[in-house]
């Protein structure tokens, strides 16, 4: 979006902090659970910032014994683009990967230090198969379950 646009916001690091409304739910009966404060699919935002908002809300919920049965956590850089409007020196395809993976990393060390680390599951999941159809499937993708109810070593192949 262009910097002219009167819809812009300047990416900021803290948006809570800040007091910067950043995300807008377009649902109604979205509204009350959405955080304003946490960032949409902008890929000139790097995942540490977006990990970051999460984890103050998490903090909250942890601190209140009142976290939500389902969190969604979207951490968009699995894809890659806008090197050239990218902050924080997240410019290139290497850093990018290297950005989500750590956010993600971060996520699940958070949760499994947590008072809820022993019923927390965590679905990790690819958006779309990254560039289409592979051998077996075009809807295939990848996945990882993270949490105290997982299997250890099992490779699951079936739809």
């Amino acid at each position: 979006m262009p910097t002219t646009d009167l819809a812009f916001i300047p990416p900021g690091r803290r948006p809570f902090a800040e007091g910067v409304v950043v995300s807008f739910a377009t649902k109604r009966t979205l509204q009350a659970v959405n955080d304003p404060y946490y960032r949409g699919y902008d890929m000139k935002y790097p995942d540490y910032w977006l990990f970051k908002e999460w984890e103050g809300e998490f903090d909250g919920y942890v601190q209140k014994r009142n976290l939500p049965a389902l969190s969604l956590v979207a951490l968009p850089h699995d894809h890659f683009g806008s090197f050239a409007e990218a902050i924080d020196g997240v410019d290139t395809i290497e850093m990018q990967m290297a950005g989500n993976d750590y956010a993600l990393g971060l996520l699940v060390e958070k949760v499994s230090k947590s008072p809820y680390k022993d019923n927390t599951l965590i679905f990790v999941i690819e958006d779309d198969a990254q560039d289409g159809p592979d051998h077996v499937d075009a809807q295939r993708s990848i996945a990882f379950v993270v949490g105290p109810y997982v299997k250890q070593g099992p490779v699951v192949s079936t739809h």
